[in-house]
């Protein structure tokens, strides 16, 4: 790979369990010409509409991450980009379409929770809240609610700083 496509395939590694064009072109300013050169190489695969990485490739493209100096910017981005997916599926949650949106955060469920640990790192506990809120029908509809639990009462203890609207949410989303 030339450099640029080695600091791609190295922003690349902050996805769990894989990704999609829309959030590679958010958090790794992707698009798809640019993933043709690792998926040419077999450092990235393609399986039904989403990319992967093998796991211990991606565990060397995040040491190239990590000794880039680029890793918090890509983690705060993509734990971001995440964010935003789960505060677009929330609504949808209830609707007609909430099946497809289940099964997109479904399958986002790992870069989620890699999200939710970044928010829950000194960046801001608001943003866990946010999360946390967006997210509490996924949990319930797909059967994590004891997980939930655990990250809730974790992210409990960081609360009590948040001004009383967040405050609120939070329990709204905890009960």
């Amino acid at each position: 790979l030339g450099p640029a496509e080695q600091a791609l395939f190295a922003r690349l590694a902050v996805f769990r369990g894989g990704w999609t064009l829309e959030t590679a072109e958010a958090v790794a300013a992707a698009d798809l010409d640019t993933l043709g050169a690792p998926v040419d190489k077999s450092l990235v695969r393609v399986r039904d509409g989403r990319f992967d990485m093998l796991e211990t490739i991606r565990e060397f493209a995040l040491e190239m991450l990590e000794s880039s100096g680029d890793a918090e910017r890509t983690a705060s981005v993509h734990a971001r980009a995440f964010l935003a997916l789960a505060e677009r599926a929330a609504p949808e949650l209830q609707g007609a379409d909430q099946r497809r949106w289940l099964d997109q955060l479904e399958r986002d469920n790992d870069n989620l929770r890699k999200a939710f640990a970044w928010f829950m790192g000194p960046p801001d506990a608001a943003e866990a809240v946010r999360l946390t809120f967006a997210l509490w029908r996924f949990w319930q509809k797909r059967g994590y609610l004891e997980e939930a639990r655990r990250l809730i009462d974790q992210l409990a203890e960081r609360t009590g700083d948040l001004p009383p609207g967040v405050r609120a949410r939070f329990a709204e989303a905890a009960g």
